[in-house]
């Protein structure tokens, strides 16, 4: 194997990018071992792109030999936590990825995100009037998660009174995503799974009852050309979107504030061009990419960058690696916020882009509006960033400002 830098090691996210060049500039696929089993990184523009719309990888049973020990083992917690992670979008391929794409995606279409931009807006300056009160505060813990918490949980028809339980069920639930499980967190994924579970069903079945106007009920009354989504479906769905969609939009509102305040002058450029806002988000997304990867399986033996993939093997596409690639952006290591032509790869592409892209990107852009409107000498108070632990999503800890 190579002896380029290890993606797992503490020492590669500690130099993460300069890490990812290392390995792009030197093969374009690059292999390496996990949980036993090699793993194929693709980190080049072009070969990423063209690999997220081919059609010989799959998503659905990536870790189908995990997945079969973990079910055998008769504990009803975990089988509960499979079954869930295994009804997720990501991981769905045609025809059960078309359909339940297809039944939950009218919530999420430009229109139906653009009537959410007045209470996205209002939530913003409430979250901010409790930053002001104190002058100073831990931005993600006071507003990076709580936004988009909010957002969801009133999306899918959840009570402001169980917000928080939104939230714990999503740090519990988040390292599925990042298939980083060790036992602690396995232990926390289980406990979070029965508890959401045991909370959706009861709630689906009552909008079965009372539908209202909301995501849970739209679900519940969604019709395709055959059958309508199960309570099963339902729970996984909602998982999805409540975990996925709080991550990701939490990390990019964290990460881009982040640079922003490392890169003064581009801080002092958003206050000063209202325009910018847009292509402020763009750069965010492509510099500090908030899912920083994606896994597919090949179904044959394909070629890719010139080099032949076996088949069943598992294919890494690092999306922020190929957002970083030389040969597709003019100085990508400069964060710029008017950069133009940014066709990043941070909502990955083909059938598995992001469905929630509309609704990060908006709630992206309110974000850093309202920062910028009310607090434009906005400073950090601590100099070293601390990151989330985890090799998908890539998100700070804690970003104490001064306002």
């Amino acid at each position: 194997m190579s002896e380029l830098p290890n993606f797992n090691s503490p020492e590669f996210q500690r130099d993460l990018y300069a890490n990812y060049a290392k390995i792009r500039e030197a093969t374009p696929v690059h292999v390496s071992m996990f949980n036993g089993s090699p793993r194929y990184s693709i980190l080049r523009y072009a070969d990423v792109a063209a690999g997220l719309r081919d059609e010989r990888l799959r998503t659905s049973n990536i870790d189908t030999m995990t997945v079969e020990k973990l079910l055998a083992s008769g504990n009803e917690a975990l089988i509960n936590l499979v079954n869930m992670q295994r009804g997720f979008l990501v991981l769905q391929d045609p025809p059960a990825h078309t359909r339940l794409r297809g039944l939950v995606k009218r919530a999420f279409t430009l229109r139906a995100v653009e009537a959410l931009r007045p209470r996205i807006e209002s939530l913003a300056h409430e979250l901010l009037d409790e930053l002001e009160r104190h002058g100073e505060g831990d931005l993600i813990q006071l507003f990076a998660i709580p936004l988009p918490v909010i957002v969801i949980a009133e999306l899918l028809g959840v009570p402001p009174e169980d917000r928080a339980l939104l939230k714990r069920w999503s740090d519990q639930l988040a390292p599925i995503l990042d298939r980083t499980l060790q036992s602690t967190a396995l232990v926390g994924a289980m406990t979070g799974a029965h508890e959401f579970t045991q909370y959706f069903r009861p709630l689906a079945a009552a909008r079965r009852r009372e539908p209202r106007d909301d995501l849970i009920s739209a679900m519940v009354a969604a019709r395709d050309e055959e059958d309508a989504l199960d309570d099963e479906e339902i729970v996984a769905i909602s998982m999805f979107l409540l975990t996925a969609g709080h991550e990701t939009t939490s990390n990019l509102i964290g990460n881009g504030v982040h640079a922003l305040l490392e890169y003064p002058e581009q801080w002092e450029r958003l206050c000063a061009a209202p325009a910018c806002f847009d292509s402020a988000v763009e750069e965010v997304l492509r510099f500090q990419s908030p899912v920083q990867r994606t896994v597919r399986v090949t179904k044959e033996p394909i070629e890719i960058g010139g080099r032949e993939v076996p088949e069943n093997v598992i294919v890494d596409f690092v999306l922020a690696a190929a957002n970083r690639d030389p040969a597709q952006f003019d100085e990508p290591d400069h964060f710029d916020i008017s950069r133009s032509d940014n066709r990043h790869l941070s909502f990955s592409a083909g059938r598995h882009f992001c469905l929630g892209a509309h609704l990060t990107r908006l709630e992206g852009q309110i974000a850093l509006r309202a920062l910028s409107e009310r607090f434009p000498t906005l400073k950090a108070s601590e100099s070293v960033a601390c990151y989330r632990p985890g090799n998908l999503l890539r998100g700070l800890e804690k970003l104490s400002v001064v306002v």
